[in-house]
């Protein structure tokens, strides 16, 4: 049963579309400080910038969830430069790298999710810190 539910996975993920670029360096050193820049962000509509995009099909969420993903750099206010991931639970993207969209903040489930890219989300926030991985809020791109 195992061994179905790998190459479930890895079918699944190689199904997905997906633009890469290099990625950047994590800026915020802890869990705080990612929590807090979801708050401000979730009051705030800024520009980002898409780096990279993955989206999944959203036809495989039901028993378990995968989330659509595209790395982006905040380009106003507080975070500028900040780079993070935005996922979009059970929905597919098709946003263009270097494009330019305003960024939405949705609130962050608190299960587990399968992204495209090998990423997963962590509901503990201090796992993006330890395994020095920018971090991921939900959202969506206008």
């Amino acid at each position: 049963m195992r061994i179905l539910s790998v190459l479930f996975f890895i079918s699944l993920f190689n199904n997905s579309y997906c633009q890469k670029t290099e990625r950047n360096n994590l800026s915020l050193k802890t869990a705080e400080q990612i929590n807090e820049m979801e708050n401000d962000l979730k009051s705030q509509s800024l520009r980002v910038e898409v780096m990279e995009t993955c989206s999944t099909n959203p036809n495989w969420c039901g028993t378990m969830a995968f989330a659509s993903t595209s790395l982006v750099k905040v380009l106003d206010g507080k975070y500028k430069d900040q780079v993070i991931l935005i996922s979009e639970l059970c929905r597919a993207t098709n946003y263009k790298v270097n494009g330019i969209y305003i960024l939405k903040i949705e609130r962050s489930p608190n299960f587990g999710v399968g992204i495209c890219n090998d990423e997963v989300y962590h509901v503990n926030r201090h796992d993006y810190i330890k395994e020095k991985r920018v971090p991921m809020l939900f959202g969506k791109l206008e």
